[in-house]
């Protein structure tokens, strides 16, 4: 659940720092935002396929490809599964932003032309998929105790300290 648990705050970086350049800078800035939504999905079909028991080796191999990984999520799923949600449009932004995301274009932007998707919606589909992997991870979470999808828990006093 660990990794759900990053993919969500992933997405949520991505909206603060895209609310934070349309006061600055709406035009331009939009990379780190893409960086980051690339990662919360990534992380929210790698969380998915360790909840659903593939080991680590088995995600690994996917690399940072998107549309590999969301494959992989569905097969395991299901057809409804993860992201069976996905509108035309929503595939559409996935396969944008993969192409960039996958050769790590957004980190290392070279010279030349990009045609990203709009920020605000490469967001709204991280987002999406965040919150639906993680019940599903969160269900699992007793399988995967002690290992990176295992529910991050809120830290308590010490019953002997209190």
């Amino acid at each position: 659940m660990l990794w759900a648990f990053a993919a969500g705050q992933y997405y949520q970086a991505a909206a603060i720092v895209r609310q934070r350049i349309k006061e600055v800078d709406p035009e331009h800035g939009f990379l780190p935002i893409y960086s980051l939504c690339g990662h919360s999905i990534e992380l929210s079909a790698k969380a998915y396929l360790r909840a659903m028991g593939h080991s680590i080796d088995q995600i690994r191999a996917g690399g940072h490809d998107l549309m590999k990984l969301i494959g992989k999520a569905n097969t395991v799923g299901g057809r409804n599964a993860v992201f069976g949600f996905a509108t035309e449009a929503d595939f559409g932004v996935l396969v944008l932003l993969d192409h960039y995301y996958k050769i790590h274009s957004f980190r290392y932007p070279e010279v030349g032309h990009m045609t990203p998707p709009k920020p605000d919606l490469a967001i709204a589909l991280a987002k999406r998929f965040f919150e639906i992997v993680e019940p599903i991870c969160k269900a699992n979470n007793d399988v995967h105790v002690g290992k990176p999808t295992a529910v991050v828990q809120p830290q308590t006093k010490h019953p002997k300290l209190s």
